[in-house]
């Protein structure tokens, strides 16, 4: 009886949820049959069972968009923008590292690391500008709003993975973006596993992969590794989903992950 009470209650607020959306819509003269997949998305939110396990290793956590394009690693060139990034990256380098260097770096808010440790600093946190790392970046923070002139979809952080440290396996919340990682920073036994493969990053370079599909990361080095990490929206998304997600975003997103991360993120590892 309560596992009824409790679906009924889910189908409750997505429904309410949904009907809110598509007033917004209206509004704004966007077509509600444009946001057919939306609706599917927001449903999964809410009831697991919706989730569509195209390939094994890609499990999104906590929502699944259907329609998308399920793999694991793609080739930069795909992404046109990715050859803006790798264009600045003599200029945005020393300004990153020197960031680094002088402010303090949280603990990642989800604690992944299981041996050592991983350290970010935040550009974008829930798609919300971050003052400081701006101000501080100003070439890096130029290119990436040329970048991503729709915003990231999540987050966009410098990514300090310690020496001889560990990212344990795990998929992201959602399917809705795709994470490019620009080389800062590269040791030798620096490894990336997404899906089935394994990839490596090189310095001044962009990897691109999904982070819905099963990955974790090695730094077997005794230096740091050093990434530009932006998750931006996936590709295969129309301008008018784009616009229903981030509407959505208050209520799909964790509001713990962004305590933790204003927070500092509690324990380091």
């Amino acid at each position: 009886m309560r596992r009824v009470v409790r679906k009924q209650a889910r189908r409750l607020k997505y429904q309410t949820l949904w009907a809110r959306l598509l007033s917004r819509a209206a509004r704004k003269r966007i077509p509600a049959r444009s946001l057919d997949r939306v609706y599917t998305y927001l449903r999964s939110h809410y009831d697991k069972e919706l989730f569509s396990h195209v390939h094994p290793l890609q499990n999104p956590r906590a929502s699944y968009f259907p329609g998308l394009r399920a793999c694991a690693v793609y080739d930069p060139r795909e992404i046109a923008w990715t050859a803006l990034l790798e264009q600045a990256y003599p200029q945005t380098k020393p300004e990153l590292l020197s960031m680094i260097g002088g402010v303090k770096l949280s603990p990642h808010p989800q604690g992944f690391a299981d041996t050592g440790s991983w350290r970010v600093k935040y550009f974008y946190l829930h798609g919300e500008e971050q003052e400081e790392a701006h101000r501080l970046c100003p070439s890096t923070s130029a290119v990436l709003k040329s970048c991503m002139p729709m915003g990231p979809s999540h987050q966009v952080f410098c990514s300090v993975l310690g020496s001889n440290s560990h990212i344990a396996p795990h998929c992201g919340p959602v399917n809705t973006r795709l994470t490019c990682h620009l080389g800062l920073v590269i040791p030798p036994d620096a490894t990336l596993r997404v899906g089935f493969e394994l990839v490596t990053w090189q310095e001044g370079r962009c990897l691109v992969f999904d982070d819905s599909f099963e990955h974790e990361a090695w730094n077997k080095s005794n230096s740091e590794r050093i990434v530009l990490l932006i998750q931006f929206w996936h590709p295969d998304l129309t301008e008018a989903e784009v616009w229903a997600l981030k509407e959505l975003r208050p209520f799909t997103t964790s509001a713990e992950y962004k305590r933790r991360a204003m927070r500092g993120g509690g324990e380091d590892h």
